[in-house]
């Protein structure tokens, strides 16, 4: 009889399977807590980089609005410098042409009493005024087309005594 062998054979084994570790709640937990933790490093250094872009980005705009700045400050004296200019320009232009509309009233007047010889005097002067405000009015166009670099330069040999007799007339 085999039965000393074995006690008590009517009661049942009882045998415990552990099931392997990847299936167990601790594993569970740790992969939970290395997600998170993987989730909230990638978070954390996109958001440095956002912030580090973002601090570029601020740079590179003060940097261009003190850039607008000095070029407005130069706007503004390059625009005063312009009416300065115009302001010149006008009062020079002013003078020869009411110049000239004194000379076509005077000689357009009936009762001026003026008599042919000195009409055609006053005509001269008047053709004279009109062609030398004529040449200001070119030069000052040949100036601005120099100014747009719109034309070359082509110096040429002048006779300035006659240039100094052209404006002293203009006077």
């Amino acid at each position: 009889d085999n039965s000393g062998n074995w006690k008590n054979l009517d009661t049942p084994l009882s045998l415990v399977i552990k099931p392997p570790f990847w299936r167990t709640v601790p594993f569970f937990i740790l992969v939970i807590i290395v997600t998170l933790s993987v989730i909230y490093v990638i978070h954390y250094f996109q958001t440095k980089r956002y912030l580090d872009r973002q601090k570029e980005l601020e740079t590179e705009i003060e940097k261009r609005t003190i850039e607008l700045v000095k070029k407005n400050e130069e706007l503004e004296i390059a625009n005063q410098s312009k009416n300065k200019f115009f302001s010149i320009v006008s009062h020079d232009l002013r003078s020869p042409f009411s110049g000239l509309i004194g000379l076509i009233e005077l000689i357009n007047d009936p009762t001026n009493g003026l008599n042919e010889e000195k009409k055609i005097e006053l005509l001269k002067l008047t053709e004279i005024s009109a062609k030398n405000t004529f040449d200001f009015l070119e030069t000052l166009l040949t100036w601005a087309r120099s100014q747009m670099n719109q034309t070359a330069c082509n110096p040429e040999l002048n006779n300035l005594s006659m240039l100094i007799a052209r404006n002293v007339e203009l006077k």
